[in-house]
């Protein structure tokens, strides 16, 4: 009999690990598919240049293959190095500015304020997540 229970416990743990897994791995999207995202979305708001949407392609790819590794070493039990982080979202806007017009860099820069701001009414962020932000200006 306590072979029974122990094997049926052992089963119902795997089960809900595999669905655990399954649902975590559902919202996530590659880095390919957010950098085809994100460029579709800065297309639309920016009225970029099919040159300027394939150079931020490769830019949105790049940049989310490093942010893969940075959310990696978070899942193996890492300290995750915020100012690493923050300084590749730095380096990132950096090089999209660099993309754009003027007018466009206005408009993104407003992007960017709106988003933050959704960002913060969303999680309630403190004055750490004003600072964050600041330093993305």
């Amino acid at each position: 009999m306590k072979g029974l229970v122990f094997t049926f416990l052992f089963i119902l743990s795997l089960s809900s690990l595999g669905f655990a897994q399954s649902a975590r791995g559902k919202g996530s999207m590659t880095a390919e598919q957010r950098a085809r995202q994100s460029t579709e979305v800065l297309t639309k708001q920016l009225n970029l240049t099919e040159q300027q949407t394939s150079e931020l392609y490769k830019l949105q790819l790049e940049h989310a293959q490093k942010m893969d590794i940075i959310r990696s070493q978070r899942t193996q039990g890492q300290p995750v190095n915020s100012k690493e982080r923050t300084a590749l979202i730095i380096e990132h806007d950096a090089r999209l500015n660099k993309l754009l017009t003027a007018d466009q860099q206005k408009q993104y820069a407003d992007y960017r304020r709106q988003q933050m701001e959704r960002m913060r009414a969303k999680t309630g962020a403190g004055r750490k997540g004003a600072r964050a932000a600041d330093t993305l200006k």
